[in-house]
């Protein structure tokens, strides 16, 4: 068995010199290397299969990778440098929201700012739109944000979508359809609808904030509040 392992491994080994897209064998190759033990094999496999410029650019390289990086307790800022990649290639990808939370874990400004725009990347995608720890997230880090004196981090990211996440987000229609399919999730949207387009410009927020329900009644109201102290729309005033 163990003679036979050996080659297996001289064989996939070779394979996987030659330029191409080789995800099953990697994986297996990098498992078999693992199980032997041979941490700095595996890591170099996974390296070079992920910035040789000889191989095509393939998300999946970077998420073994990250994978076998995080299994080794790998400095923040390594993980860091990993998933930044991999969110050029797909922003949508479910780490990104593992990736905002080491963003915001970080002592770097700009790591700060790139954790908000990764949210609102995040949330461009139709498949996010009902993810509910996105828009948790995108709510408790406006706060954040804001509170931090970077209202220009969030109106940058804002003057890009203004004119199509109202209607792709924020319309009635969703007001209207998230409040009866899952009320915590509506709660969610209408606080980032309220901050980010006013409580007066928003019909999603005005939909869910006049809504009364026993279990929902305090969120709301604390809701209501919190859009008044922090809507970017006619900040101070």
């Amino acid at each position: 068995m163990l003679d036979h392992s050996w080659k297996t491994s001289v064989n996939l080994g070779a394979l996987i010199q030659i330029p191409g897209v080789w995800d099953p064998f990697v994986k297996s190759y990098v498992e078999m290397l693992e199980f032997y033990g041979d941490q700095d094999g595996a890591r170099e496999v996974l390296t070079n299969y992920a910035y040789d410029e000889k191989f095509p650019s393939n998300p999946n390289d970077h998420i073994y990778l990250y994978n076998f990086l995080k299994r080794e307790k790998a400095p923040r800022e390594k993980l860091i440098s990993v998933l930044k990649i991999l969110y050029q290639i797909v922003t949508s990808h479910k780490l990104m929201l593992e990736f905002h939370r080491l963003l915001r874990k970080s002592e770097k400004e700009e790591h700060h700012k790139l954790g908000l725009e990764v949210l609102f990347g995040v949330l461009d995608f139709a498949g996010c739109t009902k993810n509910i720890t996105a828009w948790k997230y995108l709510a408790k880090y406006l706060r954040q944000t804001l509170m931090g004196s970077h209202l220009a981090w969030v109106q940058e990211e804002w003057s890009s979508r203004k004119n199509w996440w109202p209607g792709f987000h924020f319309s009635y229609f969703w007001a209207k359809s998230d409040w009866k399919e899952d009320k915590a999730l509506a709660c969610e949207k209408a606080l980032v609808a309220g901050v980010l387009s006013g409580k007066k410009g928003c019909r999603y927020f005005r939909y869910i904030s006049k809504q009364d329900h026993q279990v929902f009644r305090k969120k709301i109201k604390r809701m209501k509040k919190l859009v008044k102290k922090y809507s970017i729309i006619n900040p101070g005033l």
